[in-house]
């Protein structure tokens, strides 16, 4: 076989691959759009003129986003032809992530994962998404005195064939009265929606110890 008839042998598999490529990031370009709006209507609708410190926050959050959008991408990339990647490498990539801004100096993460716990990649995004916003809110409200803050990762499957992704700290919880399915700000809303379109069930428990935030999937049909 001529070098000619293997590329054209090669290049429809090539297009493919690019096709699905490019399918992947325009849709998950597309989450990120949709977060970047919810962030507008919610200053919008607020009313108030936001300071210098509360747009570099704003900003930030758009920007770990982006992260975990592009941590996904980078464990797809070798990975066209598949569509399940494995959920303990990419959590640990977004912990990574955020150990590296500044304001984290002080996070401390611990991992308790099962390697062979693999999602498809609609479903990572999510549960990544979701997981940053646990973890961006440790650093930010665990310790407001601002000492280190030590936070767990577990991912593990449960008897029922379910698994959960648990993110808890070492901080000072959630303020008093605080109800988890309606209060919050973007942060939570958007936590609650994307748990929503998981079918998944997202709780929150705190006592003395800290607080423990459970994303619990259910078991993949048989």
């Amino acid at each position: 076989m001529t070098a000619i008839d293997q590329m054209k042998q090669t290049a429809p598999t090539s297009s493919c691959l690019k096709l699905e490529a490019d399918h992947r990031i325009s849709n998950n370009l597309s989450i990120l759009s949709g977060t970047i709006r919810m962030h507008a209507r919610s200053v919008t609708s607020n009313g108030t003129t936001l300071s210098s410190e509360q747009v570099c926050g704003l900003l930030g959050d758009i920007s770990a986003r982006i992260d975990v959008i592009s941590k996904l991408h980078k464990l797809l990339g070798g990975n066209l032809e598949g569509d399940r990647i494995g959920l303990g490498e990419f959590l640990r990539e977004i912990c990574d992530t955020l150990s590296s801004l500044g304001s984290s100096a002080g996070l401390n993460v611990q991992f308790d994962i099962d390697s062979s716990q693999a999602v498809v990649q609609h479903q990572a995004l999510s549960i990544g998404l979701i997981a940053a916003e646990l973890i961006t809110n440790s650093i930010k409200y665990a310790h407001p005195a601002g000492l280190p803050v030590d936070v767990k990762v577990v991912c593990q499957k449960t008897g029922d064939g379910s698994f959960f992704v648990e993110i808890s700290d070492d901080g000072v919880g959630l303020p008093e009265g605080f109800d988890s399915s309606v209060d919050g700000g973007l942060g939570f809303k958007l936590m609650r929606m994307l748990a929503k379109q998981l079918g998944a069930a997202l709780t929150f428990n705190h006592d003395s110890l800290g607080l423990r935030s459970r994303l619990v999937m259910p078991a993949r049909p048989a």
